[in-house]
């Protein structure tokens, strides 16, 4: 392991400044890519119902507010949402023809 790390640090001492330029930037992003943590999924589902006759819902968009993350329910007023969002958050209903409404998690 020390010899490869003796080696490397040869090779960088041997490049010109324009190669180093354009090495360490590259450098910089592999190593951001290998060691980052991958954001961690928080899984979000339920069932969207009418408040007066309590049937499912289909095709309400359900979005987490102040963030590109969203989906549908189903035909059976069911939907699953994945996001990268920490909790707390707040959902958002919206249907074409229904009052929308929110909802804080």
């Amino acid at each position: 392991m020390r010899k490869t790390i003796d080696q490397f640090f040869v090779f960088f001492k041997n490049l010109k400044k324009k190669q180093v330029a354009v090495l360490v930037p590259l450098l910089f992003l592999i190593f951001n890519l290998a060691y980052s943590q991958p954001g961690t999924l928080i899984e979000i589902s339920g069932q969207v119902t009418d408040q007066e006759k309590n049937l499912p819902l289909s095709d309400v968009s359900v979005q987490v507010k102040g963030s590109l993350a969203g989906t549908i329910t189903n035909s059976t007023g069911n939907f699953l949402l994945r996001t990268k969002t920490k909790l707390p958050l707040t959902l958002v209903f919206s249907s074409i023809g229904s009052e929308g409404g929110e909802r804080r998690y």
